[in-house]
């Protein structure tokens, strides 16, 4: 069989984008919380679902958001992730990164029309979220989005309920406590 060419004998098979562990976890719910933004763009450029969830709910942009990885959060929101998609509580990537305080990310998804007042199962706005943390700076970028400081959660505390509720100084309760009575006018916080 001189001069002829032997064929290799395999089989070409299309990898699998959306193959999920056993947490239901895709390569992109994996590349998200780590930030790896090629990674995001490569999976979804070659039809991966942008909104599927883990066995959470937790879809790619709130673990992006949940980790901080602003460019991840910015590359999911360009893609098309549904900026208010809650998770199997409630919890949206606002909430999440209010929580943890991500500044940058929680800016960023305001400025693509977060919802600011939407809570999660407990109740919990990312208003409440960032008071029941002490988180001073995210408040002050929630405020002037129209957040209502008024609803309260499961426990009917409102934000101004759960500061005093967290009161060690250090952690910046009582500046949460400053901003929510000098910024707004609380006529009934407390049901």
């Amino acid at each position: 069989m001189a001069g002829t060419t032997r064929q290799p004998r395999c089989c070409w098979h299309r990898v699998q984008v959306e193959a999920a562990d056993a947490s239901r976890q895709t390569p992109l719910t994996l590349a998200a919380p780590q930030g790896h933004t090629e990674v995001l763009q490569c999976l979804l450029a070659h039809g991966t679902e942008i909104s599927r969830p883990d066995w959470e709910g937790w879809a790619a942009l709130h673990s992006a958001a949940c980790t901080q990885h602003t460019e991840a959060v910015a590359t999911l929101l360009w893609m098309g992730a549904e900026v208010d998609r809650a998770d199997a509580e409630g919890r949206t990537a606002l909430r999440a990164a209010a929580w943890g305080s991500h500044k940058d990310v929680v800016w960023m998804l305001l400025w693509h029309g977060a919802c600011v007042d939407q809570a999660d199962a407990e109740g919990r706005t990312p208003l409440i979220a960032a008071a029941y943390m002490g988180h001073c700076p995210i408040m002050e970028l929630l405020l002037p989005h129209g957040t209502n400081p008024n609803p309260a959660d499961a426990d009917r505390h409102a934000a101004l309920s759960v500061a005093a509720l967290c009161v060690p100084g250090s952690w910046g309760y009582s500046k949460v406590v400053r901003l929510l009575l000098d910024d707004r006018n609380l006529a009934a916080v407390f049901p």
